[in-house]
């Protein structure tokens, strides 16, 4: 089947705290090459396909209220809620990042991501991922 339309793209916002390789994994998911720099994101960064439309929102907050307003409302298809393997914090901070889409969006399906896996140390223990609290 061809998607022709972009009501029938696959529509996937990633999520989380600034920092944790959201912009990163979407270009990877596009095919790119991986950039060591760091670029926080400003605004919603869109990218496009033949079949998918990525939403790469920014994680810090010094950008104020965050980008997606009414007129900005699109019928999301999933959500990706991402952290650093390496920073709980970052984990920690993803009740607040679920909140914040169930009362702007609803309660859509999701997947959780932990990312940056090749910076865990060998001796860092397993961590138990509690969802129930997101």
């Amino acid at each position: 089947m061809r998607l022709n339309t972009e009501q029938e793209k696959m529509h996937i916002l990633v999520i989380g705290d600034g920092g944790v390789g959201k912009t990163s994994y979407i270009k990877k998911q596009l095919g790119e090459r991986f950039d060591g720099r760091y670029h926080s994101t400003e605004g919603i960064n869109i990218y496009e396909t033949s079949t998918d439309i990525w939403y790469d929102f920014p994680g810090q907050e010094k950008y104020g209220s965050h980008p997606f307003n009414d007129s900005d409302k699109i019928d999301l298809v999933i959500y990706i809620y991402m952290y650093d393997l390496t920073n709980k914090l970052s984990y920690n901070n993803l009740s607040y990042w679920r909140k914040y889409v169930n009362k702007n969006y609803g309660n859509i399906s999701y997947v959780i991501i932990g990312n940056k896996s090749d910076l865990i140390t060998h001796n860092i223990r397993d961590v138990n991922i509690n969802t129930n609290k997101l």
